[in-house]
């Protein structure tokens, strides 16, 4: 595969190689449809940069909250063209967490959509905009005016270090508040070159792609490795089964990328009526997923279902099953390390590495790990130990094979349908709420979603389930807030005073807690 150094040198390399075949097909900040050649995203992605380099300096940061529109595939190229970072944000965020990440990245330059899940963006960004101290211009990307003026502004040659940073990403943490993960150009593009060769995914692949652009799994994953092939990316504003299967019959797709709670709902869509498109290839991460359902995909869909494990601090994904594999092994493992990545399983306590069939800690190395965490050397030397090792956090076993388990997490963080939640964060929010003495948080299973987050209080006095939840929704972004609240006197202690919360999940899946 052709040597590709920077994320923008991608889009150039397939615009001179195939200009006329379709890059993006997708839905603009406006509502009109879009389908764009690989010259003509060029075109409009040089347009953008020319805006970028009047607008903000070498090095600088800027932040797109937006969801699935066809101007985040512009400004994530034209970010790297200008030699920008570019600073991914939830679309969901509230108003105070967009706050803190346009304050904690020190964006400069914020483009945002227009609205997003009936959230008036505009008004949000304009609001919060004087309390960011090194944000100086907000634009809307419904509105490209602000693109006039620009286009007699000369680009600078396209930078070529592929050790620049290129995208900053939030990611929850057992530490409350989400921390920025610095990925290179480097980082991205070796994940994607390994994720096309594992997957065997073929020049011209056409990918449904339902997944979020603020995610890993949609710009990285979905948009880069698509168009390392030369393919065509089909982006749609949002997830909907029945929509994901039409407008895959219609573009006649290859592939689409689902975490499991997606699957759940193809199928579902397809007993209902929905037409059983027939893929070549599912990719499926984010959250472990059922050996029934990856058996019922692949019948339902009649393609291979690559179980994938992935991580933000990794670049998106590290590992994954084969076209090869067996039923079992796509059902049970996340199959073996991506060419590149070195894989360990450490005992967490003694330090060791553990022997082959024995439960620890997944370690990585190789040119996809994070270069660290934005302005915390404290996490960043934790994560990344020496040797270059990262710690993923996350407890797995490897067979005599090398093919990997994931048996559950070291850290706290709940996943929900894929999003990382972190419980101190939310807890929190409901201590700042007033009438609570305390609050602990915990994720409890759940057969659609992997986990929902539960939330169990103690109160000086009566307390609802309705005010709880409204507190947070004006605080935390929606996937966030609880889906279950419980009541306790007193919670389970360690002799230090720390909440057990494994005795304390017990106790809820036990019955033995009053629910509210």
């Amino acid at each position: 595969m052709t040597e590709i150094a920077t994320v923008h040198g991608l889009l150039a390399f397939q615009a001179r190689r195939h200009p006329d075949r379709e890059a993006l097909v997708a839905t603009a900040g406006d509502g009109a449809p879009v389908r764009w050649s690989y010259r003509q995203l060029e075109e409009r992605v040089d347009a953008v940069a020319r805006f970028l380099v009047s607008a903000t300096r070498p090095g600088d940061r800027i932040a797109i909250w937006a969801g699935n529109d066809a101007e985040w595939v512009e400004i994530e190229y034209a970010a790297a063209r200008a030699g920008r970072v570019l600073v991914a944000l939830n679309p969901a965020l509230t108003a105070d967490e967009l706050r803190y990440a346009l304050t904690h990245s020190g964006a400069v330059l914020l483009l945002h959509g227009a609205r997003y899940r009936g959230v008036d963006m505009a008004g949000v960004a304009s609001a919060i905009s004087a309390e960011c101290p090194r944000l100086q211009t907000v634009v809307s990307l419904s509105d490209r005016s602000w693109l006039f003026g620009a286009d007699s502004v000369e680009l600078p040659p396209p930078p070529v270090d592929p050790d620049a940073i290129f995208m900053i990403q939030y990611t929850s943490g057992t530490t409350g508040r989400p921390k920025g993960v610095l990925l290179s150009h480097r980082s991205a593009l070796s994940a994607v070159t390994a994720y096309v060769r594992r997957l065997d995914l073929r020049d011209g692949t056409v990918c449904v792609n339902p997944m979020p652009m603020f995610h890993t799994g949609g710009c990285i994953i979905a948009l880069l490795a698509i168009h390392l092939l030369g393919g065509r990316l089909v982006l749609l504003p949002r997830f909907g089964a029945h929509d994901v299967l039409v407008v895959s019959r219609e573009e006649q797709a290859d592939m689409t990328i689902a975490v499991p709670t997606m699957l759940h709902d193809l199928i579902a869509a397809v007993s209902e009526g929905a037409p059983a498109h027939q893929y070549r290839t599912i990719s499926s991460g984010a959250a472990p997923t059922s050996p029934a359902l990856i058996a019922r995909a692949q019948t339902v869909f009649g393609a291979v279902v690559h179980a994938v494990y992935g991580q933000t601090e990794i670049g998106s994904a590290a590992l994954a099953t084969s076209r090869a594999d067996s039923d079992k092994d796509h059902a049970t493992t996340v199959g073996t390390p991506f060419e590149g990545i070195q894989c360990r399983i450490m005992d967490p306590v003694r330090g060791r590495e553990c022997a082959r069939g024995e439960i620890g800690e997944l370690w990585l190395r190789g040119d996809q790990i994070m270069a660290g965490y934005l302005d915390d050397p404290g996490a960043t030397e934790a994560t990344i130990v020496e040797g270059g090792w990262l710690r993923t956090g996350d407890l797995g076993v490897m067979d005599e094979r090398g093919y990997v388990r994931i048996t559950g997490r070291l850290k706290e963080l709940i996943n929900r349908g894929g999003e990382n939640i972190s419980p101190l964060e939310i807890e929190e929010c409901l201590r700042s709420e007033g009438k609570l003495v305390d609050a602990a948080v915990v994720g409890l299973p759940d057969d659609r979603l992997g986990e929902i987050v539960a939330a169990v209080v103690r109160a000086d006095g009566p307390v609802s389930r309705e005010e709880l939840e409204e507190w947070c929704r004006t605080r935390l972004t929606r996937f966030k807030v609880p889906s279950r609240w419980f009541v306790i006197d007193d919670y389970p202690l360690t002799p230090s005073g720390k909440i057990r919360k494994h005795v304390l999940t017990e106790m809820l899946q036990a019955g033995s807690v009053r629910e509210l």
